[in-house]
Formats: C-alpha cells, structure tokens, sequence
C-alpha cells in the first residue's frame, strides 16, 4: 500500500509562514480588529516593521485596557505624537485617530518570533506591502517608524511613493512620554503630513 501523501502546511498569508489554527485564528482577529478603526480614506499611514507579539499590547486593542506598562507609555506617545489629548478615554483616542485619517500599519502582518533573522525583512515582506498600499490603503502620506527595516524606504521610494514620504523615508522615533520637546518636534513633523494628507 503506498504512503499517504504529507499534506503541504498551512501558509499563513500575512507572513507566509506554516501557521498553525492558533496563528490564523489570531491574526484573523488582529486585522478584525484593526479594520474596526480603519479610516474610510487613510491620509496617513503610519508603518512600522511587526505587530506586537503580545496581542493585547496592539494599538487597536487600547479601549480594552490590557496593554502592558511599556506599550501603554508608547501608544499614550504616538497618540501625543499625532495630536490626540492624553486626557481621553482609549475609545474616544482611537475615535480622533480615525477621523484623523491616520492608519497603522505594519511590514509584516504578523509578530516576529524571537529566532526570526532582522536582516532582509524589508526585502521578503515589502512587495506584499507595497500591493497593500497600492490597492488596498492608497494613503496620501507615509511615515516610516523607527526602527525601519533596511532597505524599506529605498523599496518604497523605487515603487512610486517617494513623493508621499515623510522625512524622506527615514525612520520617525516616538519619544519618550515625558520628553515634552522631542513630542512637540514629531507632532510638527506628523501634524504636517495630516495636515498636506486633507489638502483637496
């Protein structure tokens, strides 16, 4: 009796990995609740290289109150960087976000396991990324986040969306909280390209 053929793996289409039903179900879930808070026209796109591997530490889980302390530091940061009043309920932040036209999204759709390699990322996802901003997000600005993934603003840049690049591709840090100049200089920089994004 021949063998039974092995049956190929599941490949998860946000970062082409074999997946298990765990994985699929919660990405499924992540892009469900991302696309809750998705602007009708994205003016701008923010981009960052990997969700966070803890999905209760994702920005557009923040009206559930479960983050850890350092990712509630950074979303009340990025949040202050775009113009959002820290005094606001999580809901109503996430509210001004989208009536902002502000989207985040990432190179790759899902966490990088702590053994996947940092080089060539911006190589092996960033085509699929630049489909999704072609087709799918179509912003009016794009700014990269720090740390930005080599490569990944020349890629973009070569794709036709050099024009629409904030700073000229290179990455953008969200400060520190506290640091209250280094807010205002990103929130100038960011309330520009929101700013150029609803110009008709």
């Amino acid at each position: 009796m021949p063998n039974a053929p092995t049956p190929a793996p599941i490949l998860c289409d946000g970062c082409g990995l074999p997946a298990t039903p765990d994985h699929i179900r919660t990405r499924t879930a992540r892009l469900e609740q991302a696309t809750r808070h998705r602007p009708f026209h994205i003016g701008l796109l923010l981009v960052c290289t990997a969700p966070p591997t803890n999905p209760a530490d994702d920005i557009y889980v923040w009206e559930q109150n479960s983050a850890s302390a350092e990712s509630r530091v950074y979303i009340q940061s990025l949040f202050a960087c775009v113009g959002i009043a820290p005094e606001k309920s999580p809901t109503d932040q996430l509210a001004d976000l989208q009536r902002r036209g502000v989207y985040v999204a990432r190179l790759t759709e899902c966490p990088l396991t702590d053994n996947a390699p940092a080089t060539n990322l911006a190589a092996k996802y960033g085509p699929v990324l630049v489909k999704r901003i072609t087709y799918s997000y179509k912003p009016r600005q794009i700014a990269l986040l720090s740390p930005v993934a080599d490569g990944l603003s020349g890629l973009l840049q070569s794709a036709g969306f050099g024009d629409r690049l904030v700073a000229a591709g290179k990455g953008i840090k969200i400060p520190a909280f506290n640091d209250a100049p280094a807010l205002a200089k990103v929130r100038a920089t960011l309330g520009k390209a929101i700013s150029a994004s609803e110009a008709p």
